[in-house]
């Protein structure tokens, strides 16, 4: 389920959300797998930020899932939040991990729209290390790395990104074309949210 609550005022939004389900619950409900690395945020809050809009111009700031593409899919253009694949079979918009954003958007004439986005800590996506889902990723690392224990392999993906050091954004602007067609540039700068294994000099490194 889902725990909403909004607050408005002429110039500012107050937004928290919880999920309460079987993947942020403490409890078991049906069958887990061991994920890959646990999130710096909590599970069960969806979102949690405050917005202030002055005219054409709105500033937000707190736990934010952002739409860069199509907002009714899965999209390639979606960079900004990582995504919870440990259901791969499962993946929607719920799919979408809440991180720390801070986002501005300005709505110029002739229906064009500017957006800027800074991340000031890094999250992985999440995967299932174990079961029926892993990933193409871990069935490399396992491989590549030869690794034959789950413990082993977990600790390897536990490194510290909820740091100012792995900081990243993006901009995008987007506009539409004669009423019906969209079209959009962007430009975003950040980090794999998928392990990825580079070899240096007969060493390799995740």
């Amino acid at each position: 389920g889902n725990l909403h609550l909004e607050a408005s005022a002429p110039l500012t939004k107050a937004v928290i959300s919880s999920n309460l389900n079987n993947e942020t619950l403490p409890f078991n409900l049906g069958e887990k797998w061991a994920i890959s690395k646990k999130p710096a945020i909590p599970r069960f809050i969806d979102e949690a930020f405050l917005q202030v809009s002055i005219e054409a111009v709105s500033f937000s700031g707190g736990l934010k899932k952002v739409n860069w593409g199509r907002a009714d899919a899965l999209s390639v253009l979606d960079v900004i939040n990582p995504k919870d694949e440990s259901r791969f079979y499962f993946l929607n918009e719920d799919s979408k991990m809440s991180v720390p954003i801070f986002q501005g958007i300005a709505y110029l004439p002739k229906d064009v729209k500017v957006e800027a986005v800074f991340l000031p800590i890094f999250e992985p996506d999440l995967f299932a290390i174990e079961g029926r889902w892993q990933s193409n990723s871990v069935y490399l690392l396992k491989e590549k790395m030869q690794i034959r224990r789950k413990e082993d392999l977990f600790d390897i993906l536990q490194k510290d990104t909820a740091k100012l050091r792995f900081a990243h954004g993006g901009m995008r602007l987007s506009t539409t074309i004669a009423n019906s067609h969209d079209i959009a540039f962007q430009y975003f700068y950040g980090w794999s949210g998928a392990p990825l294994i580079k070899f240096e000099e007969g060493k390799s490194f995740v």
